[in-house]
């Protein structure tokens, strides 16, 4: 799978990446992409790829524009994390590029409020989550997790023992 996500859109609707972005741009992007890096590690487990899509100039280092070497590049936060900038355009338009560009849409999971971005992503076959949405689903239990509980064996013998009385055997 692979997470496209609206980077100031996703900020500006969680109200701790909010208050983040409150101090400067650059701590709100910064507290994304470590609740995005902490996301990753903990639910999608390398399985997924997440590509964060920002309005304007590149300002993080090593961070491209769409077009300049691929338009992605690593975050500094996390190896695992894309960051694509929008330059002259807007990221709503990159978000489409990409979606659009995609040998497999489907695969695409887009995070964001903006309702043409939803309705341009559905058309497409991609799923979509509000960041509300999103947000739920990273803080939620992992419910492919399941727990495995053991028994001493002394204490599974004993349990065993009652059965077979209980049982007649």
């Amino acid at each position: 799978m692979h997470w496209l996500i609206d980077g100031y859109n996703l900020i500006r609707q969680v109200d701790f990446l909010q208050a983040e972005e409150h101090k400067g741009l650059a701590a709100g992007r910064e507290a994304l992409l470590k609740f995005l890096a902490e996301f990753s590690r903990r639910r999608i487990k390398g399985k997924s790829r997440i590509t964060v899509v920002f309005d304007g100039p590149a300002v993080e280092p090593g961070a491209h524009y769409r077009g300049e070497n691929d338009g992605y590049s690593p975050s500094p936060i996390s190896s695992g994390i894309k960051t694509v900038f929008s330059r002259g355009t807007t990221a709503d338009q990159v978000m489409e590029e990409l979606i659009t560009e995609s040998s497999n849409p489907a695969d695409i999971t887009v995070v964001s409020a903006d309702g043409e971005v939803k309705r341009f992503a559905k058309k497409h076959r991609c799923a979509t989550l509000d960041p509300a949405g999103f947000v739920e689903k990273a803080f939620s239990s992992d419910k492919t997790q399941k727990t495995k509980y053991s028994l001493h064996p002394d204490r599974q013998r004993q349990i065993e023992s009652e059965l077979r009385k209980i049982w007649g055997n």
